[in-house]
């Protein structure tokens, strides 16, 4: 029987600041760029393919190892847990303000609850949106 790898976990807020605060993270928010102890770490494009997957659904994200496990996080959250660092109330997802899921900026990002954030996107696709979050 073949071993297969373990697909990587997430990696917790709370883990995550503490290696912000400790500065064994760092994270430019303007440029959206990581360094881990010094080294800079290239993000790659996680989610759904081209085999029917959604286009939409794709995500930036980071492959880390911490404390020996291998760990993944997507980089809009990594860059609004650095900006804020607070932590992502339960329930709450990162809302892109100007909907293009690719800005993953600090000045771009804010955190909503998942109910708010379903009907910014799915109750009113009839009107166009001006880029403002209506709540």
């Amino acid at each position: 029987m073949k071993n297969k790898k373990s697909k990587p976990k997430h990696v917790s807020d709370e883990e995550l600041i503490r290696l912000l605060d400790e500065g064994i993270i760092k994270v430019d928010l303007e440029t959206t760029e990581l360094w881990v102890n010094g080294n800079k770490i290239a993000p790659y494009l996680n989610g759904a393919d081209n085999r029917g997957g959604q286009e939409d659904h794709k995500r930036w994200s980071f492959g880390l190892r911490i404390d020996g496990r291998r760990r993944t996080i997507t980089r809009s959250k990594m860059v609004y847990l650095a900006g804020s660092r607070k932590l992502i109330p339960l329930g709450n997802e990162i809302h892109h303000k100007d909907e293009d899921n690719e800005n993953d900026k600090w000045s771009n990002l804010i955190s909503v609850s998942f109910e708010d954030h379903k009907k910014f996107h799915y109750e009113d696709q009839d009107t166009e949106s001006d880029g403002e979050v209506p709540f």
